[in-house]
């Protein structure tokens, strides 16, 4: 439904839980911003997303749509911090860091850009992906050096088990 003051096209159907409309697409829910842009402009480039510049989210006006990259769309946004989903993105401002707290530059293929959003320094990544692992196997092989503890009885405060049938008979005739 178009709205006159904005232009926006307002989406008066289904909405997912981030406040995207969507509506069912093959048994599942479809983004109907999505829908519009690939109906009225075209397909859109893998690894891309689509943003509203008009900032609103029910808008399916293909006007107000172009695809960009997902760290395009986070720059440009004006998303809370906190994710619908819980995730964690961080503050604006590292968007437009260069460099890692360690010095790596944080680009290219230095660069790891996860679902959220949030930017990490591969190089960072992978050091502390070797740490862990060092960690792990240095506590499997201590463990495995250590004399292993004898397995206490199972049956020691197990009360005795009841004389046989031939036992019990033989006390009763005594």
């Amino acid at each position: 439904m178009p709205e006159p003051m904005s232009g926006c096209w307002l989406w008066l159907g289904s909405e997912r839980s981030n406040n995207y409309g969507c509506f069912c697409k093959n048994g599942g829910n479809y983004p109907a911003h999505r829908a519009s842009y690939e109906i009225y402009v075209g397909p859109i480039q893998d690894g891309l997303v689509i943003d509203h510049l008009c900032r609103n989210t029910w808008c399916v006006n293909p006007d107000h749509l172009e695809p960009v990259t997902r760290l395009e769309n986070l720059m440009r946004g004006f998303r809370p911090l906190k994710q619908p989903r819980g995730f964690y993105c961080g503050p604006r401002h590292n968007l437009n860091k260069t460099h890692c707290a360690r010095g790596h530059e944080l680009s290219g293929s230095n660069l790891l850009v996860r679902k959220c959003g949030r930017r990490q320094c591969r190089e960072c990544h992978r050091q502390k992906w070797h740490r862990l692992r060092a960690k792990q196997t240095q506590a499997v092989a201590t463990q495995a050096s250590e004399p292993a503890a004898p397995s206490p009885d199972p049956y020691k405060d197990r009360p005795s088990l009841p004389p046989s049938a031939e036992a019990a008979s033989e006390q009763l005739d005594r």
